[in-house]
């Protein structure tokens, strides 16, 4: 007997989720980008490690980077689920665990993400 598969269609919250993550995610990617292009602009010491890391320490940085993680993460997540789920191989009960356990790396990828960030700027 076969395992009762979920139905392949996707939720509403997984649609509006995956684009406005995507389009977050290109707006974040912009910000970043220039930002961290000008993360010298004005000062005296010029393109160094420790000069980029002081203008990194700044809250909007830190916004811009840490947004472009947690979105990046629930997006490729989300997406991954997305895919496992229309291959139509796991059952109900098997999404709800298999969601879980996607919950639980992302998570852990933010909290990675976080440590990494802090031990760059100090």
């Amino acid at each position: 007997m076969q395992a009762k598969s979920a139905p392949s269609t996707i939720a509403f919250g997984d649609w509006i989720g995956l684009y406005l993550t995507g389009l977050f995610l290109v707006v974040f990617l912009l910000a970043h980008v220039a930002a961290v292009h000008y993360a010298t602009a004005g000062l005296e010491a010029g393109f160094t490690f420790e000069a980029v890391r002081e203008k990194l320490r700044s809250p909007l940085f830190a916004f811009l980077d840490l947004g472009l993680l947690v979105l990046a993460i629930y997006h490729g997540l989300l997406g991954f689920r997305r895919f496992v789920v229309d291959l139509e191989v796991l059952s109900v009960g098997a999404i709800r665990v298999f969601t879980w356990v996607l919950v639980i790396v992302g998570l852990g990828g933010l909290y990675y993400g976080w440590i990494i960030y802090r031990a760059f700027v100090g």
